[in-house]
């Protein structure tokens, strides 16, 4: 450690807060290990830059300054990264252990704690450090274990521990539970009156919501949007219930949502104050019921567009009507209405127009790309693979002349002037041939893309042939969705319509 800075001068501090006994570090803890750090590397005269995360994620991926450090280490920035503890790089899962560890491995970047310097390129060290990762990721699943089951044995003495609690209620701390803030709760009272007496949609009860300039329940949330209203609507919370283990698994750690059924909930009685009766619970429930029943028209199924036509005002996809007295499809105007209730001025358009426009651009995209490949030139790439390997032994060849150029002046059989003047000859067929093998890619590159583009005449002669034969809407909807990733649909007042077709 003494004479550390002879073999390091650059290096990035990396601190994270860590989880000790269930209990994750305030950030005055991370303030602590910030200032031993930088005193570590003032004391051997090192050279660095902080990476402080400010979220403690478990994976990789929910740990951006990880992420931006890892990228510097591959790009050799670094001599070496300083933690306070091994620890703190990761004890996750095996995958994102193995990607640190390869990392650090592969660039030669060395890992430094106050007491030990740490050289995944020895092999002692690389198996104490395997040692150490395991040892972190058993402690990581412990706490973990411990975590859920304080939270589970919360939930069934009452406590609150379901994260951010439901409007109109806010936590209270000496409790352990919540309590009802009164100015949240005339916001409450106002939704249920809306839904229960006025009979207002969701949808119409977040634009009045807006309108009146009424704050959301969220931070971040500057509108009200009709999921939100609903999920109030629905919380058993406002029964004074609180409910737990309703799911496991979490999307921000890329795992998929288990939802368990009601029998494996755990519901606890009685726990606040309720802000509706069980009879209004139950109202609101059989409204939602009535409400969602499917409309006829939504029972007509897939149209010819379905899905692919979208709104160039809001993006959203056009809807269809087939009338019953005739076979004809309608595209309807977008039906888009903002959180203010302002309503998208993008108007209809006749179906059999567009159709017969889109199986022209069809038509003409095929053509064109015939027209491209006959202005190319296309050849066999294994006739230029074969090429490039001989070109890659010629250099080989090259290198070896240069090698024995080499120790034959440090042999002292040439003059300086006379190595220089036989290294110049064959560094420059070095870079005669690496000109000529980057030529070769260049025309693989190019012989590629001609091939790409008989694979799309393919696909599209599929699509025109058969778009003409298929009579199902269902089946054309997925002839379309093969070549094209969407349509933008223009109408506005008494302007003509205008089409943009996205090719996949």
């Amino acid at each position: 450690m003494e004479k550390l800075s002879e073999v390091i001068k650059d290096i990035a501090i990396y601190l994270r807060k860590s989880r000790a006994k269930g209990q994750e570090e305030t950030d005055e803890t991370l303030e602590k290990h910030n200032d031993i750090l930088v005193e570590f590397a003032k004391k051997h005269n090192l050279r660095y830059v902080i990476y402080k995360e400010v979220a403690s994620g478990d994976s990789i991926d929910g740990r951006p300054e990880m992420i931006k450090l890892l990228e510097d280490i591959e790009n050799d920035l670094y001599d070496a990264v300083l933690v306070v503890d091994f620890d703190r790089l990761g004890r996750g899962n095996e995958e994102d252990s193995g990607k640190i560890k390869r990392i650090f491995k592969n660039s030669g970047t060395l890992i430094i704690t106050p007491n030990k310097v740490y050289n995944l390129e020895n092999e002692d060290d690389e198996t104490f450090v395997e040692f150490l990762t395991f040892l972190a990721r058993q402690e990581y699943r412990m706490i973990k274990k411990r975590l859920m089951r304080g939270k589970k044995i919360g939930s069934k003495m009452g406590n609150w521990t379901n994260g951010t609690p439901s409007l109109p209620y806010i936590y209270d701390s000496n409790k352990k539970g919540l309590i009802i803030d009164q100015e949240k709760l005339s916001t409450y009272n106002l939704i249920k009156s809306l839904f229960l007496d006025k009979l207002l949609t969701v949808e119409n009860i977040a634009i009045e919501l807006n309108k009146l300039g009424i704050p959301t329940p969220y931070e971040r949330g500057t509108k009200w949007y009709g999921v939100v209203v609903q999920r109030l609507l629905l919380s058993e919370t406002h029964l004074g219930k609180i409910i737990s283990n309703k799911t496991k698994g979490n999307t921000r750690k890329g795992e998929k949502i288990i939802k368990y059924p009601r029998d494996r909930w755990i519901v606890v009685e009685n726990c606040h104050l309720p802000v509706k009766t069980i009879e209004e619970h139950n109202r609101i429930l059989e409204l939602f019921k009535q409400r969602n029943k499917t409309p006829s028209r939504a029972k007509q199924g897939v149209f010819d567009f379905s899905g692919i036509i979208k709104c160039s005002l809001c993006g959203y996809s056009m809807t269809y009507l087939k009338k019953k007295d005739t076979s004809k499809i309608y595209m309807k105007p977008c039906w888009y209405i903002d959180a203010f209730g302002n309503k998208c001025k993008n108007r209809s358009g006749n179906v059999d127009e567009i159709s017969k426009y889109v199986l022209k651009a069809i038509i003409n995209k095929r053509d064109r790309l015939i027209k491209e490949i006959k202005d190319g030139s296309s050849k066999d790439n294994t006739k230029t693979e074969l090429m490039i390997k001989q070109k890659l032994k010629q250099i080989d060849k090259f290198k070896s002349a240069l090698s024995k150029i080499d120790d034959a002046y440090d042999l002292g059989d040439y003059t300086r002037e006379q190595w220089l003047e036989r290294k110049s000859k064959w560094d420059n067929e070095i870079n005669k041939v690496n000109t000529e093998i980057i030529e070769l890619e260049n025309s693989k590159l190019k012989n590629n893309e001609i091939k790409f583009k008989e694979d799309k005449i393919k696909v599209l002669d599929y699509m025109i042939n058969n778009l003409q034969i298929k009579t199902k809407p269902e089946e054309r909807n997925k002839l379309y969705k093969m070549g094209i990733e969407k349509i933008i649909w223009t109408r506005i007042g008494d302007n003509e319509e205008t089409i943009k077709i996205s090719w996949k």
